[in-house]
C-alpha cells in the first residue's frame, strides 16, 4: 500500500521529460517483456471472484511484477483466518488478503519537497470503502483495498501502482511495474523493493516499529530513463505506510526528491 495521497504518486515526477538521461538500463527491454505477457494475463483475470485464477497467476509468475497483489487477492477470497501472526522477530503483522481501509478513517500527512523546501499538510479520508475500491475524499484519489493506487488527477494505472506488499518480513523483496499516461505519453516504471531492517520510526507524536524497505527503479520514456530511488518504512500490525521518501535522477540532475510522512492516524471502526 502506498502511502495515501495526491501528493505520494511516483508519476509526478515523469513531467519533467528534459529530466530523462538518453540511455536505459541493460536489461531494460528484457523486464519490459516479462512486464507486458503478465500485464496480459492479469487484465484477463483481476476482476475474477475466484480464487484458483490468482493462484494459478502465481504458478506461473511466482516472482512477477504483479504477483504481491495477485497473492493478496487469493488470499482475500479465500477468507483466510484474519488473524496477526506473531513470528520469530516478536512482530505480529496483518495477515495477507485483510481489508487494509475501511470508511471513515483519516490521517495527516505532511509532504516535504526537499528541493525547494515547501511543506504541505494533507488530511485524507476515507469516504467508500468495500472489498475492491476505495476512494480517498470523495474519489479524488482510488486505491484498492490492498493501497495500490487505481487513479488519481494524473490518470488510470496499469497495473494499479502497489508499493507495500501481501505481506511482509526481514529479507523480503518484490518487484512491482505498471504504466500512467501523461501529456499524451506512456511513462513505463520498473521498481524493486527489498526489506533491510525492523527500525523503530519516531513520527509526531509517537515511536513506532517498522519495516524499513529500500527501492530501486527506473522510469522509461520514449527510448530514455529516469533513475528512481527510495524507502518505505511500514507499519506491519496495520500494514500502513508511514514514511516515504524518494528521489528521481536524469543522468546526474535530481529531478524530484521528497519526505512524506503520516503526522496522525484515525482508524474508524472495525
Amino acid at each position: 500500500r502506498q502511502i495515501p495521497s495526491d501528493s505520494s504518486n511516483l508519476d509526478e515526477a515523469f513531467s519533467f521529460d528534459t529530466g530523462f538521461a538518453k540511455a536505459e538500463p541493460e536489461n531494460a527491454s528484457l523486464r519490459q517483456q516479462r512486464y507486458e505477457a503478465e500485464r496480459v494475463e492479469w487484465n484477463r483475470i483481476k476482476t475474477s471472484q475466484r480464487a484458483a485464477d490468482f493462484f494459478g497467476f502465481l504458478q506461473r509468475y511466482p516472482n512477477g511484477f504483479i504477483s504481491e497483489m495477485a497473492q493478496f487477492r487469493a488470499d482475500q477470497l479465500q477468507r483466510p483466518l484474519l488473524v496477526a501472526q506473531r513470528r520469530r522477530d516478536g512482530i505480529a503483522t496483518l495477515v495477507s488478503g485483510t481489508n487494509r481501509f475501511a470508511k471513515g478513517d483519516q490521517y495527516t500527512l505532511l509532504t516535504t519537497d526537499l528541493l525547494t523546501g515547501i511543506v504541505q499538510r494533507n488530511v485524507q479520508s476515507v469516504s467508500f470503502a468495500d472489498n475492491n475500491r476505495v476512494e480517498i475524499n470523495g474519489g479524488a484519489t482510488v486505491y484498492d483495498q490492498m493501497g495500490a493506487l487505481i487513479r488519481d488527477d494524473s490518470g488510470i494505472k496499469d497495473p494499479p501502482i502497489m508499493m507495500v506488499p501481501a505481506d511482509i518480513s526481514l529479507g523480503k523483496r518484490w518487484s512491482a511495474a505498471f504504466v500512467n499516461r501523461i501529456g499524451g505519453y506512456d511513462v513505463r516504471v520498473t521498481l524493486d523493493f527489498k526489506t533491510v531492517a525492523l527500525e523503530e520510526l519516531e513520527i509526531p507524536g509517537a515511536r513506532i516499529k517498522t519495516y524499513k524497505v529500500d527501492i530501486d527503479g527506473f522510469a522509461h520514456l520514449n527510448g530514455m530513463s529516469g533513475h528512481f530511488t527510495g524507502t518505505l518504512w511500514i507499519e506491519p500490525t496495520t500494514m500502513r505506510l508511514v514514511r516515504y521518501d524518494r528521489m528521481l535522477r536524469g543522468g546526474s540532475r535530481i529531478v524530484d526528491s521528497s519526505s512524506q510522512v503520516v503526522v496522525d492516524y484515525h482508524p474508524a471502526p472495525r
